[in-house]
């Protein structure tokens, strides 16, 4: 946004993209009668964190949050257990392993 371009939004995705241009204001018309962009951003859906990150929160952070309702909302308890979570990354190893031992023979 600038002062010269007002209730315009300059919206990248990345630094690399392209930019998008939308308007913020609610009639599609500038001050001078001409029509702006009518466009809304594409809607983004975040992932979520991984369960590793999960974890990491539950051990190493919420021991520094003082009340105990904004604790379960900040960093409750992961519901995969760990050591699921470390066979299965065992596994993945293994199977690459596998996968690159099969290739090179």
């Amino acid at each position: 946004m600038s002062h010269q371009n007002k209730g315009i939004l300059i919206l990248k995705e990345s630094i690399d993209s392209s930019e998008n241009i939308f308007s913020l204001l609610k009639k599609g018309l500038d001050k001078n009668g001409e029509s702006l962009f009518t466009d809304q951003p594409e809607e983004l859906f975040p992932l979520g964190l991984s369960v590793e990150r999960q974890w990491y929160l539950y051990d190493q952070i919420r021991m520094h949050i003082a009340d105990e309702k904004d604790k379960e909302a900040t960093c409750p308890e992961p519901k995969m257990n760990r050591l699921l979570i470390k066979n299965l990354m065992k596994i993945a190893l293994i199977n690459l392993y596998i996968s690159i031992f099969d290739i090179h023979q």
